[in-house]
């Protein structure tokens, strides 16, 4: 792998504690994901990416830990053993997150959900609404934003955020374009240009 032509992929899922994205959009796009060759790097990825609005979700992240569902998990010490830190609560939290994300997903597709896991997770996710953009999704217009306000009147694309984002189950269904280099005379704000 080129580092330089890499940069952004590795910055994204960096294992260090000081790379954290600018907004959710910088790291979940199809370019990034192309360059994941692991696990670890996935959850680094989702670590990284969650630690820039820890601020705002530090009561909810706290909590998920709590859960009995994620202490009874038999896999979760998996999703700690190539990058935990101890001390640090931050990351901590984000692990725990990300365990959350995906064992809330698998037990719903099981057919197993568990209300209070799904309510800590959705609540996580809810408080992440208005730091994602969100594109209609169909064909003739996916170019196109939805408005934060106007999101719930997209009822699949909403519940699936709200249930599923950051977990391995949303990535399979939805993923960013990317962006293409600012051009600060380009009037239109879409999704092909930010």
């Amino acid at each position: 792998d080129d580092p330089e032509e890499n940069a952004t992929a590795y910055l994204a899922g960096g294992h260090y504690y000081k790379y954290r994205a600018s907004s959710l959009g910088f790291g979940f796009t199809a370019y990034i994901f192309m360059k994941l060759r692991s696990f670890s790097r996935f959850q680094a990825l989702r670590k990284n990416q969650l630690l820039a609005y820890y601020d705002r979700l530090k009561p909810i992240l706290e909590d998920i830990a709590s859960c009995d569902a994620v202490k009874a998990g038999p896999a979760r010490d998996y999703y700690f053993l190539a990058q935990f830190e101890a001390g640090q609560r931050e990351l901590v939290d984000a692990h725990h997150y990300g365990y959350a994300a995906d064992l809330a997903s698998l037990l719903r597709k099981a057919g197993h959900a568990n209300r209070d896991l799904d309510a800590r997770v959705r609540s996580v996710n809810q408080a992440l609404t208005d730091a994602v953009y969100f594109s209609t999704s169909r064909q003739s217009d996916y170019e196109e934003f939805i408005d934060v306000r106007d999101l719930p009147r997209y009822k699949q694309i909403h519940d699936d955020f709200l249930s599923n984002f950051m977990s391995f189950e949303f990535f399979l269904k939805y993923i960013g374009l990317g962006m293409t280099d600012e051009d600060p005379k380009v009037k239109d704000i879409s999704a092909l240009t930010r």
